[in-house]
Formats: structure tokens, C-alpha cells, sequence
């Protein structure tokens, strides 16, 4: 019995002493982790110096490309988004080729069930250097679907877009802007920002050229997300007016990476514009 207590003792201290060395272990390594990298500029301001030194670091880690690896820089110019949903259909093509006259770069919100139909027409946009953005299988309603549902969807175009142009989609567009808990999860899940919009042209209802072209320029300001639809021919016809005015304003067209390049883009957060900071102009 004296032995057994012995052996019970000694094997209770060695324990005790495996439990403070791994403790031991565990503060040397958070004491070396460094939150803010060095050498980078940051504000002290709470929480705007966390995210301004870190916010391209994480997004890279997400593949999206840091601010300084874009053309422009919308902290200082006038940047807008222009986006197009329900896409690829053949009317997408005059929409590329009004965008390549005007030198303009936008953002195509593709269906995996049109895309699967018009694979050229989505790798000629990706070609061009357009950005592909996944705006679901069949523009069902998430925010009525179950979780395995939703997380299909978003998958099976995700997939689809990789297979077909060798880019997977970064942002995440839902039917209808209609999202709930299930819907930021799953978008998380895939580490998608949702993107909604701040000027709607309504062009789903109105399909008149001018209507849309007219609601476009009356809402647009700097920074904004704009929404519209490439397979409705009215909005086909009013893309190049809308191309020529707004540039004859000073607006540069840009991807809704880059409009958002430099801020913090969470999964599954909803954004409409570029959020404003003491940066922008």
C-alpha cells in the first residue's frame, strides 16, 4: 500500500507539472503575437487603428486584393459600382462592349443556372477583368429556404464559376436583397460579404431606357452600389448614357472590390456603398 501511494503521488506531481508547463507554453506564444503588424500606420482611434492596419491582411487572406494593387484609390476619387444581376444572357454582350469603350470595369451578379447556359459570355466578362459574383442557382428566395438549401446554392454557382473561369466569386448577392440569420451563417460559412445596393433604377419594373438611365443619374453619388439587370433590354440600351454621363461628371467605374479595397469587409455584413472614412473626399 506504501508503495502504490508513492507511485499515486509522483504520477499526480508529474501531472500537475505537464498542466503548468503547457500553461507556460501557451502565454510565451500569445505574448509574442503581435495584433497590429509593424511598420504599419496606424490612427489612434479605438477601433479605426485596428481595422485600418489590419483590414488588408484579412481580406487578402480572403483573396481579395489589397488597395494599393487597384488602378484607383477611392479614398480620394469619385468612384461607382455598377453591378448587373440574373445574368450571363446574349444582351450581356453589348453591355461588355459598351464598358470596354468607356474603359469602365463593373460587377456581374451571375445565376449558376444562366451562367450554365452562356459559359462564353461569362468568361468572356472575367476575361475583360469584370468581377463574377455569386447571385445564387435559380434566384430563389434565401431568406425562405432552409440552411442546407441556401448553402447549396450558393455553392453550386460558386462552383460553377470556378469551373467555367478559373475565378471563385468573392461577394455574394442575394435574390431579391433578401437575407436573415440563415442566410448571414451561410454566407459566412463561404466568407462572402453580402452586397446590396443605394440606387436602384427599378429597371425589373420600368424597362424604358430613359426611366433608367434618368433614376441612375438622379441617385448616384460618390461611392454608391449601383443596381441593374443585364437581361432586360431596356437596361442594355441605357448603360452607354449612363456610361457617358456620369463620366463626363468625373466618375470612375470600378469593380465593388476595389470601390470597397481598404475598409474592412466582413462575411456575411451587408454593404451598400463604400463606407465613408476621415480619408475619403
Amino acid at each position: 500500500m506504501k508503495r502504490l501511494a508513492v507511485g499515486l503521488a509522483a504520477a499526480f506531481v508529474a501531472g500537475v507539472a505537464a498542466v503548468l508547463m503547457g500553461l507556460l507554453v501557451l502565454l510565451v506564444g500569445f505574448a509574442d503575437v503581435d495584433l497590429v503588424p509593424s511598420g504599419s500606420s496606424v490612427r489612434q482611434e479605438g477601433k479605426k487603428a485596428y481595422r485600418a492596419a489590419v483590414a488588408p491582411d484579412v481580406n487578402e487572406r480572403r483573396g481579395i486584393r489589397r488597395a494599393d494593387r487597384y488602378p484607383h484609390d477611392c479614398s480620394k476619387e469619385k468612384c461607382v459600382a455598377l453591378t448587373f444581376d440574373d445574368g450571363p444572357v446574349k444582351g450581356t454582350g453589348r453591355v461588355l462592349d459598351a464598358l470596354a469603350r468607356a474603359k469602365a470595369k463593373a460587377t456581374f451578379f451571375v445565376l449558376g443556372s444562366m451562367a450554365a447556359e452562356e459559359p462564353g459570355m461569362l468568361r468572356r466578362a472575367a476575361a475583360e477583368g469584370h468581377e463574377i459574383g455569386n447571385h445564387t442557382w435559380d434566384h430563389a428566395d434565401l431568406s425562405r429556404l432552409p440552411a442546407a438549401r441556401i448553402r447549396r446554392e450558393i455553392r453550386r454557382t460558386g462552383d460553377l464559376v470556378t469551373r467555367l473561369t478559373g475565378v471563385t466569386p468573392r461577394l455574394l448577392r442575394p435574390p431579391y436583397g433578401a437575407s436573415n440569420r440563415r442566410v448571414v451563417r451561410a454566407a459566412r460559412s463561404f466568407g462572402l460579404p453580402q452586397i446590396m445596393w443605394a440606387v436602384d433604377p427599378q429597371d425589373w419594373r420600368d424597362h424604358r431606357p430613359a426611366s433608367v438611365t434618368h433614376r441612375v443619374l438622379k441617385d448616384v453619388q460618390p461611392g454608391h452600389i449601383v443596381l441593374m439587370h443585364d437581361i432586360q433590354p431596356g437596361t442594355v440600351k441605357a448603360v452607354p448614357r449612363v456610361l457617358k454621363t456620369l463620366k463626363r461628371r468625373g466618375y470612375v467605374f470600378v469593380t465593388v472590390s476595389e470601390l470597397l479595397a481598404g475598409e474592412l469587409t466582413l462575411p456575411g455584413n451587408e454593404y451598400r456603398e463604400r463606407p465613408e472614412t476621415e480619408e475619403d473626399v
